[in-house]
């Protein structure tokens, strides 16, 4: 092995890791999961928007689920879906834990018409 290879392979891994910022190539160190469901029928809920971070995130597939990788520290996530009351949970991460974080939406009260009008 040359002298070099342990530097170029680090240079190797920052300029990857520049190319791809959102594949966690180098950083993502932890994950979590979970399923978003109503909180009224306990049913899976898809497509709800799992925000964290800057401009990061995911959105819940056909059985409610998610995942994402992030760094290591405390996390925010932001739970929104139409008609749903946002929730958002913090959550603290270590390196390589996964977190399980299942979330309960509520569904937002809207009064029915009382004028008359529909």
């Amino acid at each position: 092995m040359c002298p070099g290879a342990g530097m170029k392979k680090k240079i190797i891994i920052l300029l990857l890791s520049a190319l791809f910022p959102g594949s966690g190539i180098v950083f993502s160190q932890a994950s979590i999961r979970g399923v978003v469901s109503d909180k009224a029928s306990s049913e899976a809920l898809p497509g709800v928007y799992v925000l964290y971070g800057k401009g990061k995130g995911t959105v819940t597939g056909q059985a409610g689920e998610y995942s994402i990788a992030a760094d290591t520290g405390s996390v925010t996530l932001l739970f929104q879906l139409i008609g749903y009351k946002s929730e958002e949970r913090k959550i603290h991460l270590s390196k390589g834990e996964t977190v399980t974080a299942d979330i309960a939406m509520e569904l937002l009260y809207v009064p029915a018409p009382t004028d008359g009008y529909r």
